[in-house]
């Protein structure tokens, strides 16, 4: 006998709470490190993230880097990056 299909929060629905815009600052040893992040769900499948890196040294300017993630099902239906 078949199961009867329930809606849930699917496979990537642990992720839900992350989608919007983050920021955070912290200061660190090498000095002040602030990060932008967006969670975007294109598809039902994937959650993407797109973040900005933004380091400030004691003595330099400041430096940046942009990360790209897509979160998804590996093939063996686990979440993974």
């Amino acid at each position: 006998m078949a199961t009867a299909w329930m809606k849930g929060r699917g496979r990537m629905g642990p992720m839900a709470p992350l989608i919007g815009r983050w920021k955070a600052m912290a200061a660190s040893p090498t000095g002040l490190v602030a990060c932008v992040g967006d969670y975007q769900k294109p598809c039902d499948l994937y959650v993407r993230l797109d973040a900005e890196w933004r380091f400030k040294g004691k003595q330099t300017e400041m430096k940046s880097y942009r990360e790209v993630c897509i979160f998804g099902p590996g093939p063996d239906g686990v979440r993974t990056f």
